[in-house]
Protein backbone atom coordinates (compact mmCIF):
# COMPACT_ATOMS: atom_id res chain seq x y z
CA UNK A 1 0.00 0.00 0.00
CA UNK A 2 0.89 3.55 -0.38
CA UNK A 3 0.68 6.35 1.99
CA UNK A 4 -1.84 8.90 1.11
CA UNK A 5 0.29 12.05 -0.50
CA UNK A 6 3.37 9.20 -1.05
CA UNK A 7 5.33 9.49 -3.87
CA UNK A 8 5.36 6.01 -5.36
CA UNK A 9 8.54 4.72 -4.72
CA UNK A 10 11.37 3.25 -7.25
CA UNK A 11 11.36 -0.26 -5.49
CA UNK A 12 9.13 -1.58 -2.94
CA UNK A 13 11.08 -4.47 -1.85
CA UNK A 14 9.42 -7.28 0.89
CA UNK A 15 11.38 -10.12 2.55
CA UNK A 16 9.41 -12.74 4.17
CA UNK A 17 10.77 -16.46 5.90
CA UNK A 18 7.71 -18.47 5.49
CA UNK A 19 8.65 -21.00 8.09
CA UNK A 20 8.82 -24.37 6.04
CA UNK A 21 5.63 -26.81 6.99
CA UNK A 22 8.79 -29.47 6.70
CA UNK A 23 10.27 -27.68 9.98
CA UNK A 24 6.94 -26.70 11.67
CA UNK A 25 5.88 -29.56 14.25
CA UNK A 26 4.11 -29.73 17.71
CA UNK A 27 7.15 -30.35 20.10
CA UNK A 28 8.61 -27.18 18.06
CA UNK A 29 6.34 -24.76 18.61
CA UNK A 30 4.27 -25.51 22.16
CA UNK A 31 2.78 -22.75 22.13
CA UNK A 32 0.47 -22.46 19.16
CA UNK A 33 -2.71 -24.47 17.99
CA UNK A 34 -2.17 -27.26 15.45
CA UNK A 35 -4.72 -25.56 13.36
CA UNK A 36 -2.65 -22.58 13.39
CA UNK A 37 0.75 -24.70 12.23
CA UNK A 38 -1.58 -26.19 9.54
CA UNK A 39 0.15 -24.98 6.01
CA UNK A 40 -2.89 -24.33 4.26
CA UNK A 41 -4.09 -21.80 7.07
CA UNK A 42 -0.84 -20.39 6.74
CA UNK A 43 -0.19 -20.07 3.07
CA UNK A 44 -3.40 -17.98 3.06
CA UNK A 45 -2.05 -15.74 5.45
CA UNK A 46 0.80 -15.36 3.68
CA UNK A 47 -0.73 -14.36 0.31
CA UNK A 48 -2.87 -12.18 2.16
CA UNK A 49 0.15 -10.29 3.56
CA UNK A 50 1.89 -10.28 0.27
CA UNK A 51 -0.90 -9.12 -1.62
CA UNK A 52 -2.08 -6.54 0.79
CA UNK A 53 1.77 -4.88 0.46
CA UNK A 54 1.76 -5.81 -3.53
CA UNK A 55 5.71 -5.20 -3.59
CA UNK A 56 7.79 -4.75 -6.76
CA UNK A 57 10.07 -7.21 -5.38
CA UNK A 58 9.31 -10.08 -3.44
CA UNK A 59 12.62 -12.09 -1.43
CA UNK A 60 11.11 -15.62 -0.06
CA UNK A 61 12.86 -17.82 2.18
CA UNK A 62 12.19 -21.30 3.76
CA UNK A 63 10.30 -21.91 0.36
CA UNK A 64 9.66 -25.84 0.79
CA UNK A 65 9.91 -27.92 -2.87
CA UNK A 66 10.27 -31.11 -4.15
CA UNK A 67 12.70 -32.42 -7.06
CA UNK A 68 11.60 -31.98 -10.70
CA UNK A 69 9.89 -34.59 -11.61
CA UNK A 70 9.10 -36.29 -8.21
CA UNK A 71 6.06 -38.43 -7.84
CA UNK A 72 3.88 -38.86 -4.74
CA UNK A 73 4.92 -35.51 -3.61
CA UNK A 74 2.75 -33.16 -4.46
CA UNK A 75 1.15 -32.09 -1.49
CA UNK A 76 4.60 -31.16 -0.30
CA UNK A 77 5.54 -29.24 -3.35
CA UNK A 78 4.41 -25.94 -1.52
CA UNK A 79 6.66 -23.91 -3.86
CA UNK A 80 3.70 -25.03 -7.14
CA UNK A 81 1.23 -23.39 -4.69
CA UNK A 82 2.98 -20.74 -3.77
CA UNK A 83 4.35 -20.12 -7.39
CA UNK A 84 0.83 -20.21 -8.88
CA UNK A 85 -1.02 -17.92 -6.58
CA UNK A 86 1.79 -15.21 -7.08
CA UNK A 87 1.80 -15.57 -10.99
CA UNK A 88 -1.68 -14.86 -10.97
CA UNK A 89 -1.31 -11.45 -9.14
CA UNK A 90 1.00 -10.44 -11.56
CA UNK A 91 4.52 -11.95 -10.25
CA UNK A 92 7.39 -13.93 -12.44
CA UNK A 93 10.16 -15.41 -10.33
CA UNK A 94 13.03 -17.47 -9.40
CA UNK A 95 13.52 -20.09 -7.17
CA UNK A 96 16.45 -22.65 -6.20
CA UNK A 97 16.01 -25.62 -3.63
CA UNK A 98 18.96 -26.31 -1.02
CA UNK A 99 21.69 -28.02 -2.69
CA UNK A 100 24.48 -30.72 -2.10
CA UNK A 101 27.84 -30.44 -3.87
CA UNK A 102 26.41 -28.35 -6.22
CA UNK A 103 23.43 -30.52 -7.27
CA UNK A 104 20.06 -30.55 -6.82
CA UNK A 105 18.73 -32.07 -3.40
CA UNK A 106 17.34 -35.57 -3.61
CA UNK A 107 14.27 -35.05 -1.49
CA UNK A 108 11.39 -32.62 -0.13
CA UNK A 109 13.65 -29.49 1.12
CA UNK A 110 13.63 -25.66 1.53
CA UNK A 111 15.00 -22.90 -0.53
CA UNK A 112 14.71 -19.43 -1.87
CA UNK A 113 13.01 -17.08 -4.47
CA UNK A 114 12.83 -13.98 -5.68
CA UNK A 115 9.88 -12.50 -7.46
CA UNK A 116 8.81 -9.33 -9.58
CA UNK A 117 6.19 -7.66 -10.26
CA UNK A 118 5.65 -7.95 -14.41
CA UNK A 119 4.47 -4.83 -14.61
CA UNK A 120 7.43 -3.29 -13.46
CA UNK A 121 9.82 -5.39 -13.95
CA UNK A 122 11.62 -7.53 -17.18
CA UNK A 123 13.87 -10.36 -16.47
CA UNK A 124 17.49 -9.95 -18.03
CA UNK A 125 19.49 -12.46 -16.45
CA UNK A 126 19.77 -14.50 -13.32
CA UNK A 127 22.21 -16.90 -11.08
CA UNK A 128 21.87 -19.43 -8.84
CA UNK A 129 24.94 -19.45 -6.59
CA UNK A 130 25.83 -23.05 -4.70
CA UNK A 131 26.98 -21.20 -1.81
CA UNK A 132 29.26 -24.55 -0.30
CA UNK A 133 30.56 -25.71 -3.88
CA UNK A 134 32.00 -21.64 -3.64
CA UNK A 135 33.21 -22.29 -0.82
CA UNK A 136 35.17 -25.44 -1.29
CA UNK A 137 36.60 -24.35 -4.30
CA UNK A 138 38.19 -21.25 -2.34
CA UNK A 139 39.83 -23.60 0.13
CA UNK A 140 43.60 -24.63 -0.28
CA UNK A 141 43.42 -27.68 1.78
CA UNK A 142 41.28 -30.73 2.60
CA UNK A 143 40.25 -30.53 6.41
CA UNK A 144 38.72 -26.68 5.27
CA UNK A 145 37.05 -27.91 2.63
CA UNK A 146 35.66 -30.49 4.56
CA UNK A 147 34.57 -27.98 7.09
CA UNK A 148 32.94 -25.14 4.56
CA UNK A 149 31.44 -27.54 2.38
CA UNK A 150 29.22 -28.98 5.21
CA UNK A 151 26.46 -26.50 4.50
CA UNK A 152 23.81 -26.72 1.21
CA UNK A 153 22.83 -23.04 1.49
CA UNK A 154 22.01 -21.03 -2.32
CA UNK A 155 21.85 -17.49 -3.24
CA UNK A 156 19.61 -16.86 -5.99
CA UNK A 157 20.41 -13.40 -7.96
CA UNK A 158 18.38 -11.76 -11.09
CA UNK A 159 19.24 -8.75 -12.94
CA UNK A 160 15.94 -6.72 -13.61
CA UNK A 161 15.25 -4.08 -16.02
CA UNK A 162 13.13 -1.09 -14.39
CA UNK A 163 9.89 -0.49 -16.68
CA UNK A 164 9.48 3.18 -16.22
CA UNK A 165 13.25 4.24 -15.52
CA UNK A 166 14.79 1.44 -17.58
CA UNK A 167 17.38 1.06 -15.02
CA UNK A 168 18.97 -2.14 -14.77
CA UNK A 169 18.73 -3.66 -11.04
CA UNK A 170 20.20 -7.02 -9.07
CA UNK A 171 18.28 -8.70 -6.69
CA UNK A 172 19.31 -11.04 -4.26
CA UNK A 173 17.64 -13.74 -1.85
CA UNK A 174 19.46 -15.66 0.65
CA UNK A 175 19.70 -17.59 3.81
CA UNK A 176 22.58 -17.95 5.95
CA UNK A 177 23.28 -21.69 8.03
CA UNK A 178 22.21 -21.22 11.51
CA UNK A 179 25.54 -21.98 12.67
CA UNK A 180 25.71 -19.50 15.51
CA UNK A 181 28.83 -21.20 17.46
CA UNK A 182 30.88 -21.10 14.10
CA UNK A 183 30.10 -17.08 12.98
CA UNK A 184 33.20 -17.39 10.36
CA UNK A 185 31.29 -20.09 8.36
CA UNK A 186 28.60 -17.58 8.17
CA UNK A 187 30.43 -14.53 7.30
CA UNK A 188 32.23 -16.66 4.30
CA UNK A 189 28.67 -17.73 2.95
CA UNK A 190 27.44 -14.30 3.16
CA UNK A 191 30.65 -12.79 1.17
CA UNK A 192 29.90 -15.62 -1.22
CA UNK A 193 26.37 -14.54 -1.83
CA UNK A 194 27.00 -11.05 -1.81
CA UNK A 195 30.14 -10.86 -4.33
CA UNK A 196 28.16 -13.28 -6.94
CA UNK A 197 25.83 -10.25 -6.38
CA UNK A 198 27.79 -7.44 -6.64
CA UNK A 199 29.49 -9.82 -10.12
CA UNK A 200 26.01 -9.86 -11.60
CA UNK A 201 26.12 -5.79 -11.23
CA UNK A 202 28.98 -5.45 -12.90
CA UNK A 203 28.13 -6.84 -15.80
CA UNK A 204 25.04 -4.75 -16.01
CA UNK A 205 26.95 -1.59 -15.85
CA UNK A 206 28.16 -1.55 -12.22
CA UNK A 207 23.69 -1.18 -11.29
CA UNK A 208 22.15 -1.35 -8.08
CA UNK A 209 21.93 -4.13 -5.83
CA UNK A 210 19.14 -4.91 -3.42
CA UNK A 211 18.60 -7.57 -0.81
CA UNK A 212 16.21 -9.54 1.12
CA UNK A 213 17.65 -11.54 3.57
CA UNK A 214 17.27 -13.94 6.45
CA UNK A 215 21.05 -13.68 7.77
CA UNK A 216 20.45 -15.76 10.91
CA UNK A 217 23.02 -12.89 12.02
CA UNK A 218 22.15 -10.20 14.59
CA UNK A 219 22.92 -6.94 14.41
CA UNK A 220 26.37 -6.17 15.58
CA UNK A 221 28.01 -9.28 14.51
CA UNK A 222 30.66 -9.96 11.59
CA UNK A 223 28.47 -10.57 8.90
CA UNK A 224 26.04 -7.32 9.86
CA UNK A 225 29.28 -5.76 9.84
CA UNK A 226 30.86 -7.39 6.86
CA UNK A 227 27.85 -6.19 4.81
CA UNK A 228 27.21 -2.42 5.50
CA UNK A 229 30.90 -2.04 5.78
CA UNK A 230 32.14 -3.81 3.24
CA UNK A 231 34.78 -5.05 5.05
CA UNK A 232 35.80 -6.86 8.58
CA UNK A 233 39.25 -7.46 9.90
CA UNK A 234 40.72 -10.34 10.62
CA UNK A 235 41.75 -9.58 13.73
CA UNK A 236 37.30 -9.33 14.40
CA UNK A 237 36.25 -12.01 17.24
CA UNK A 238 33.73 -13.66 14.47
CA UNK A 239 36.88 -14.50 12.29
CA UNK A 240 38.91 -16.51 15.03
CA UNK A 241 38.18 -19.76 14.01
CA UNK A 242 38.02 -22.52 16.20
CA UNK A 243 38.07 -25.87 14.43
CA UNK A 244 41.44 -27.50 14.28
CA UNK A 245 43.16 -27.01 10.56
CA UNK A 246 40.46 -25.11 9.37
CA UNK A 247 41.56 -21.88 7.32
CA UNK A 248 39.40 -19.50 6.02
CA UNK A 249 38.78 -19.41 2.15
CA UNK A 250 40.86 -17.60 -0.32
CA UNK A 251 37.85 -15.26 -1.18
CA UNK A 252 39.57 -12.60 -3.26
CA UNK A 253 41.05 -11.27 -0.46
CA UNK A 254 43.26 -7.49 -0.85
CA UNK A 255 46.80 -7.05 0.00
CA UNK A 256 47.31 -6.86 3.83
CA UNK A 257 46.63 -3.54 3.94
CA UNK A 258 42.62 -2.27 3.86
CA UNK A 259 42.59 0.84 4.59
CA UNK A 260 39.13 0.62 5.69
CA UNK A 261 40.05 -1.57 8.39
CA UNK A 262 42.92 0.28 9.63
CA UNK A 263 45.55 -1.63 7.53
CA UNK A 264 44.89 -4.72 8.93
CA UNK A 265 44.20 -7.37 6.50
CA UNK A 266 40.72 -8.37 6.11
CA UNK A 267 37.71 -9.44 4.10
CA UNK A 268 36.34 -7.20 1.84
CA UNK A 269 33.51 -7.00 -0.62
CA UNK A 270 33.37 -4.75 -3.83
CA UNK A 271 30.56 -2.56 -2.30
CA UNK A 272 28.91 -2.28 0.90
CA UNK A 273 25.20 -1.97 1.96
CA UNK A 274 22.67 0.12 3.78
CA UNK A 275 20.13 -1.53 5.94
CA UNK A 276 16.58 -0.61 5.13
CA UNK A 277 15.54 -0.21 8.54
CA UNK A 278 18.55 1.11 9.93
CA UNK A 279 18.96 3.79 7.87
CA UNK A 280 15.39 5.19 8.06
CA UNK A 281 15.01 4.32 11.78
CA UNK A 282 18.18 4.63 12.99
CA UNK A 283 18.86 1.36 14.17
CA UNK A 284 17.60 -1.91 13.46
CA UNK A 285 14.54 -3.73 14.53
CA UNK A 286 14.21 -5.49 17.99
CA UNK A 287 13.16 -8.24 16.41
CA UNK A 288 12.32 -10.00 13.72
CA UNK A 289 12.13 -13.33 15.26
CA UNK A 290 10.46 -14.43 18.47
CA UNK A 291 10.10 -17.68 19.69
CA UNK A 292 9.42 -19.45 22.92
CA UNK A 293 10.30 -22.45 24.57
CA UNK A 294 12.30 -24.62 23.42
CA UNK A 295 14.56 -22.28 21.54
CA UNK A 296 13.56 -19.58 23.44
CA UNK A 297 15.17 -16.97 20.66
CA UNK A 298 14.25 -13.15 20.58
CA UNK A 299 16.32 -11.12 18.09
CA UNK A 300 16.83 -9.59 14.42
CA UNK A 301 18.11 -11.84 11.69
CA UNK A 302 16.22 -10.79 8.55
CA UNK A 303 17.23 -7.36 6.89
CA UNK A 304 16.70 -5.37 3.56
CA UNK A 305 20.12 -4.17 2.66
CA UNK A 306 20.71 -1.95 -0.71
CA UNK A 307 23.63 -0.39 -2.06
CA UNK A 308 24.67 3.19 -2.66
CA UNK A 309 23.26 3.54 -5.76
CA UNK A 310 19.58 3.53 -3.85
CA UNK A 311 18.04 5.41 -0.92
CA UNK A 312 15.76 3.79 1.62
CA UNK A 313 12.55 6.17 1.61
CA UNK A 314 10.24 4.54 3.90
CA UNK A 315 9.85 1.16 5.90
CA UNK A 316 6.71 -0.66 6.94
CA UNK A 317 6.86 -0.55 10.90
CA UNK A 318 7.00 -3.88 12.84
CA UNK A 319 4.75 -5.16 15.32
CA UNK A 320 5.73 -4.38 19.07
CA UNK A 321 5.89 -6.90 21.44
CA UNK A 322 3.36 -6.57 23.46
CA UNK A 323 1.56 -6.98 19.83
CA UNK A 324 3.42 -10.02 19.35
CA UNK A 325 2.56 -11.98 22.78
CA UNK A 326 -0.78 -11.33 22.47
CA UNK A 327 -0.52 -14.96 20.64
CA UNK A 328 2.60 -15.91 23.15
CA UNK A 329 5.18 -16.28 20.67
CA UNK A 330 5.45 -16.68 16.84
CA UNK A 331 4.24 -18.24 15.15
CA UNK A 332 0.51 -17.60 16.10
CA UNK A 333 -3.38 -16.98 14.77
CA UNK A 334 -2.73 -14.12 13.37
CA UNK A 335 1.41 -14.40 12.56
CA UNK A 336 1.75 -17.26 9.62
CA UNK A 337 5.79 -17.42 10.39
CA UNK A 338 8.14 -17.50 13.70
CA UNK A 339 10.31 -14.38 10.87
CA UNK A 340 8.26 -11.41 10.45
CA UNK A 341 7.74 -9.84 6.67
CA UNK A 342 10.23 -6.44 6.41
CA UNK A 343 8.91 -4.02 3.62
CA UNK A 344 10.86 -1.15 2.43
CA UNK A 345 10.15 1.54 0.21
CA UNK A 346 13.40 2.56 -1.92
CA UNK A 347 14.22 5.22 -4.82
CA UNK A 348 17.22 5.60 -7.14
CA UNK A 349 19.81 7.68 -5.56
CA UNK A 350 19.24 10.71 -8.11
CA UNK A 351 15.65 10.58 -7.14
CA UNK A 352 15.75 9.85 -3.69
CA UNK A 353 13.24 12.09 -1.20
CA UNK A 354 15.31 13.61 1.87
CA UNK A 355 13.57 15.41 4.98
CA UNK A 356 11.69 14.59 7.80
CA UNK A 357 8.47 11.81 7.93
CA UNK A 358 4.92 13.87 7.13
CA UNK A 359 1.99 13.12 8.37
CA UNK A 360 1.06 11.62 5.75
CA UNK A 361 3.64 8.88 6.03
CA UNK A 362 3.16 7.87 9.49
CA UNK A 363 0.02 5.90 10.36
CA UNK A 364 -0.83 3.15 12.79
CA UNK A 365 0.47 -0.26 11.67
CA UNK A 366 -1.88 -3.29 11.67
CA UNK A 367 -0.76 -6.56 10.11
CA UNK A 368 -2.73 -8.22 7.19
CA UNK A 369 -3.42 -11.35 8.93
CA UNK A 370 -5.28 -9.41 11.98
CA UNK A 371 -7.36 -7.52 9.16
CA UNK A 372 -8.54 -11.12 7.44
CA UNK A 373 -9.27 -12.56 10.91
CA UNK A 374 -11.68 -9.15 11.07
CA UNK A 375 -10.66 -8.08 14.30
CA UNK A 376 -8.55 -5.12 15.89
CA UNK A 377 -5.42 -5.96 18.29
CA UNK A 378 -6.02 -4.72 21.79
CA UNK A 379 -2.77 -2.79 22.71
CA UNK A 380 -1.74 -2.64 25.82
CA UNK A 381 0.57 0.41 26.34
CA UNK A 382 -0.78 3.97 26.57
CA UNK A 383 1.49 5.32 24.42
CA UNK A 384 0.39 2.11 21.77
CA UNK A 385 -3.55 2.91 22.93
CA UNK A 386 -3.10 7.20 21.48
CA UNK A 387 -1.29 6.09 18.57
CA UNK A 388 -3.90 3.97 17.17
CA UNK A 389 -6.89 5.78 17.13
CA UNK A 390 -8.46 4.63 13.84
CA UNK A 391 -12.29 5.29 12.29
CA UNK A 392 -14.73 2.68 12.83
CA UNK A 393 -14.40 1.15 9.57
CA UNK A 394 -10.38 0.34 10.56
CA UNK A 395 -10.96 -3.45 9.81
CA UNK A 396 -11.89 -3.75 6.44
CA UNK A 397 -8.79 -4.22 4.37
CA UNK A 398 -9.63 -1.11 2.11
CA UNK A 399 -9.15 0.83 5.27
CA UNK A 400 -5.63 -1.01 6.08
CA UNK A 401 -4.32 -0.02 3.08
CA UNK A 402 -4.92 3.80 3.83
CA UNK A 403 -3.61 3.29 7.34
CA UNK A 404 -0.43 1.39 6.42
CA UNK A 405 2.19 3.06 8.59
CA UNK A 406 5.62 4.10 6.96
CA UNK A 407 8.32 6.12 8.07
CA UNK A 408 11.17 8.40 5.89
CA UNK A 409 14.16 8.91 6.83
CA UNK A 410 15.21 11.87 9.23
CA UNK A 411 18.40 14.13 9.11
CA UNK A 412 20.84 13.16 11.62
CA UNK A 413 18.45 10.64 13.61
CA UNK A 414 20.76 9.85 16.52
CA UNK A 415 21.28 6.23 17.71
CA UNK A 416 18.54 4.61 19.67
CA UNK A 417 15.40 5.25 19.94
CA UNK A 418 14.77 7.03 22.75
CA UNK A 419 14.75 10.97 20.28
CA UNK A 420 12.27 9.62 18.10
CA UNK A 421 9.10 11.48 19.12
CA UNK A 422 8.10 12.48 16.29
CA UNK A 423 7.24 8.97 14.69
CA UNK A 424 3.85 7.11 15.83
CA UNK A 425 5.40 4.23 17.13
CA UNK A 426 3.95 0.88 17.87
CA UNK A 427 6.85 -0.74 20.02
CA UNK A 428 7.26 0.34 23.85
CA UNK A 429 10.25 -1.40 23.70
CA UNK A 430 11.59 2.20 21.69
CA UNK A 431 10.55 4.08 24.46
CA UNK A 432 13.60 4.61 26.45
CA UNK A 433 17.24 4.67 25.37
CA UNK A 434 17.64 0.49 25.87
CA UNK A 435 14.89 0.02 24.07
CA UNK A 436 13.28 -3.62 25.88
CA UNK A 437 15.71 -4.99 28.20
CA UNK A 438 14.82 -8.61 27.90
CA UNK A 439 14.97 -8.03 24.03
CA UNK A 440 18.54 -6.38 24.30
CA UNK A 441 19.84 -8.90 26.92
CA UNK A 442 18.49 -11.74 24.40
CA UNK A 443 20.06 -10.12 21.30
CA UNK A 444 23.75 -9.79 23.37
CA UNK A 445 23.17 -13.65 24.18
CA UNK A 446 23.29 -14.36 21.22
CA UNK A 447 26.39 -12.45 19.95
CA UNK A 448 29.39 -14.15 21.22
CA UNK A 449 28.32 -17.75 22.44
CA UNK A 450 31.17 -19.58 23.88
CA UNK A 451 32.95 -21.79 21.91
CA UNK A 452 31.95 -25.25 21.28
CA UNK A 453 28.81 -24.19 23.22
CA UNK A 454 25.01 -25.78 21.20
CA UNK A 455 23.70 -23.33 19.79
CA UNK A 456 20.02 -22.78 20.99
CA UNK A 457 18.82 -21.97 17.21
CA UNK A 458 20.67 -25.00 15.79
CA UNK A 459 19.47 -25.80 12.36
CA UNK A 460 20.20 -28.87 11.19
CA UNK A 461 18.70 -29.69 7.68
CA UNK A 462 21.20 -30.08 4.74
CA UNK A 463 24.01 -30.35 7.76
CA UNK A 464 25.87 -32.98 8.74
CA UNK A 465 27.04 -31.81 11.88
CA UNK A 466 25.59 -32.56 14.83
CA UNK A 467 21.76 -33.69 13.41
CA UNK A 468 19.64 -35.70 15.68
CA UNK A 469 17.94 -38.51 13.32
CA UNK A 470 13.83 -38.43 14.01
CA UNK A 471 11.28 -40.23 12.51
CA UNK A 472 10.45 -39.36 9.18
CA UNK A 473 14.09 -38.59 8.52
CA UNK A 474 15.95 -40.01 5.70
CA UNK A 475 19.18 -41.25 6.90
CA UNK A 476 20.62 -41.16 3.76
CA UNK A 477 20.54 -38.42 2.09
CA UNK A 478 20.24 -36.18 5.60
CA UNK A 479 16.95 -34.18 4.77
CA UNK A 480 14.74 -33.74 7.33
CA UNK A 481 11.87 -35.78 5.58
CA UNK A 482 8.34 -35.48 6.93
CA UNK A 483 8.93 -35.16 10.54
CA UNK A 484 6.52 -32.09 10.85
CA UNK A 485 3.55 -33.91 9.62
CA UNK A 486 4.16 -36.99 11.01
CA UNK A 487 4.47 -35.33 14.07
CA UNK A 488 0.81 -33.37 13.55
CA UNK A 489 -0.79 -36.64 11.90
CA UNK A 490 0.36 -38.81 14.88
CA UNK A 491 -1.22 -36.38 16.88
CA UNK A 492 -3.95 -36.05 15.41
CA UNK A 493 -4.73 -39.92 15.28
CA UNK A 494 -4.08 -40.18 18.92
CA UNK A 495 -6.41 -37.25 20.47
CA UNK A 496 -3.29 -35.52 22.12
CA UNK A 497 -4.03 -31.60 22.48
CA UNK A 498 0.16 -30.95 22.19
CA UNK A 499 3.01 -30.92 24.89
CA UNK A 500 3.02 -27.92 27.61
CA UNK A 501 4.59 -25.15 27.33
CA UNK A 502 8.27 -25.46 28.14
CA UNK A 503 9.03 -28.92 27.48
CA UNK A 504 10.79 -30.37 24.87
CA UNK A 505 9.42 -32.51 22.22
CA UNK A 506 11.30 -35.67 20.82
CA UNK A 507 12.78 -33.87 18.06
CA UNK A 508 15.17 -31.27 20.66
CA UNK A 509 12.61 -28.37 19.43
CA UNK A 510 12.59 -26.65 16.15
CA UNK A 511 15.18 -24.33 16.26
CA UNK A 512 16.94 -27.02 18.78
CA UNK A 513 17.51 -29.73 16.08
CA UNK A 514 15.33 -30.22 13.87
CA UNK A 515 15.51 -26.86 11.97
CA UNK A 516 16.72 -25.97 8.33
CA UNK A 517 18.94 -23.09 7.53
CA UNK A 518 18.88 -21.74 4.24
Amino acid sequence: PQPAGASPPDVSLMTFNLLADMLTYCEAFPHAEERHLAWPHRLELQIAEIELHAPSILCLQELQGTPPGAEGQEERNHFAAVDAALRSRGYDGKYARKTRDGSAWPAVQIGNAVYWRRSEFELLEHVTVPINKVLVAACADEQSRQHFGRGAQVAVVVALRHRRRGLPLVALCTHLGCTFTEPWTQIAQAHAAFSAACELAARHGGCGVVAGCDLNSIPGSGVHRLLTSGSLPHSHPHMAIVAEHVAFPSLGLPPPSDSACGGERAVTLPRAFTSAYAAVLGDEPLFTNFTGPPCQFVGTLDYVLCSSHLAPARVLQLPSEDTVRLGRFLPSERFPSDHLPLLAHLNFAQGAPAGAASAADVASPRSATAAMLGERLTLSTQLERRSVEAPEDYRSSASLVRQASFHKPIAALPRGFSERTDVTSESSARSTPEGSPNLRAAAARQLMPPPGAVSPKRKAAGSDVDRPRSAGSDASDGSVGSAGGNARRQRRQRGDGGIPLGTKGAGGGRKGGGRGGG
